[in-house]
């Protein structure tokens, strides 16, 4: 992105162009806050939001090696059945 800086002539709001387009507020250039989540809790907050994250995160890990382990366990039944049979 370029942009050009012009000194103020000293009347009227500072203002500052790129590409051709005329700013007089920085909140034009930055991404629009549309849906962007805000932070009402302050810094404890978000640490135990972060906290809560990761521990919801390690039940999903664990809950899939419980999965796992059942999978392989009626794994091994049905071989075992297989067996039996024959």
């Amino acid at each position: 992105m370029s942009a050009q800086i012009v000194p103020s002539t000293g009347r009227g709001a500072y203002c500052f162009r790129i590409h051709g387009q005329i700013y007089h507020r920085t909140s034009h250039l930055h991404a629009a806050e549309a849906g962007v989540p805000k932070r009402k809790r302050g810094i404890t907050g978000d640490a135990a939001s972060r906290w809560e994250a990761i521990r919801k995160r390690e039940r999903r890990v664990v809950e899939t090696e419980e999965e796992r382990s059942r999978r392989l366990s009626t794994m091994a039944q049905r071989g075992q059945d297989r067996r039996i049979k024959k």
